[in-house]
């Protein structure tokens, strides 16, 4: 689930079609959009939703890999001298690895044989991919850590099952009684899913909410969206720098940016009010609700569970084990 939630919610659906991904040009026109929207995607005939995708789909294989590559395939017109179009191509990341000057990409023996079967000359065990042909996204080491760390502890996390001996005594109408108090099994897995996720903020999917304060559980989603944030910066950074370089050399100049999206600058004024009063509970959930959904669909609830008025001043930090959660 928590993967899951990244992919879905780093370049968030919106019902509404409303944009979370701008591409601007410059110079503005249809050839710089074409030129652009056919790097993402050669069929697409929008850019902001050609651009959407392939990020969605950049970070999705940046959660299970190190170093995710492209190559940058240029297509010509016959007899023209240099590229009129470019796409880039997905390079299975499990199939390479780094060496000086650019990557080396095994091929796989059924490929082999089938290039061997189509009359192909060249069956090379592997192939030589030089770095001005490829694009390469990586997460910073400090990103990085902090999303393998997180997944480590979750994957300690044991899924609530019952002792494997105990269906096979029920159906054998045995007197054996085992005491399991399910509650305190509950209450316990939550704090495990609570310290595990404390530092990106993940929610569970809503699980913690019955089990952490309102202030903190607020804190816990701004943390959440600082992390998306993040993600998407190290997407966008890589992106940007390789569109300046395929595009200079034809005129034409194109950055990919967020539109009604959370920045970190946003995000860390919103918890440095809320930690110093500056900002009410509801005033805070909105604004997480405005940048995730594009609309404010915690208004009603919030309002029915939260003094909207209500100045929170924190105390201590945030709880961290099963006794500092509520029960109910």
């Amino acid at each position: 689930m928590f993967l899951e939630d990244i992919r879905n919610q780093v370049i968030p659906y919106r019902s509404d079609r409303e944009s979370t991904i701008a591409v601007k040009f410059e110079p503005e026109g249809r050839r710089a959009r074409r030129l652009v929207v056919h790097i993402f995607e050669p069929n697409g005939w929008d850019p902001d939703e050609a651009a959407e995708g392939f990020v969605r789909e950049c970070v999705a294989k940046l959660l299970m890999n190190e170093l995710v590559p492209y190559e940058i395939e240029r297509l010509r017109r016959p007899q023209a001298k240099r590229a009129s179009l470019f796409t880039l191509r997905p390079i299975q990341p499990w199939s390479v690895e780094r060496t000086g000057g650019g990557l080396i990409q095994r091929v796989p023996e059924e490929d082999r044989e089938l290039g061997r079967l189509l009359g192909n000359r060249d069956t090379s065990e592997a192939i030589f991919l030089p770095d001005e042909d490829l694009v390469c996204f990586s997460l910073p080491d400090e990103l990085r850590h902090e999303l393998r760390t997180t997944l480590s502890y979750l994957d300690s996390i044991p899924e609530p099952a019952l002792p494997p001996w105990l269906p096979e005594e029920l159906l054998k109408g045995s007197d054996y009684r085992v005491s399991i108090d399910a509650e305190e099994l509950k209450t316990r897995r939550l704090a495990a899913v609570g310290r595990a996720t404390m530092n990106l903020g993940w929610d569970g999917r809503g699980t913690l909410q019955g089990a952490v304060n309102e202030y903190y559980l607020l804190v816990r989603q701004i943390r959440w969206q600082m992390f998306l944030a993040r993600l998407r910066i190290a997407v966008l950074d890589t992106l940007n720098q390789s569109l300046a370089a395929i595009l200079a050399p034809r005129g034409v100049a194109a950055t990919v940016s967020t539109a009604n999206l959370a920045g970190l600058d946003e995000l860390d004024a919103l918890e440095s009010r809320l930690a110093t009063g500056a900002a009410s509970l509801g005033q805070g959930y909105s604004a997480i609700s405005l940048w995730q959904f594009g609309r404010d669909v915690h208004a009603t609830a919030a309002a029915a569970t939260v003094n909207p008025s209500a100045r929170v001043e924190p105390t201590g930090t945030e709880p961290a084990d099963e006794g500092q959660l509520r029960s109910g």
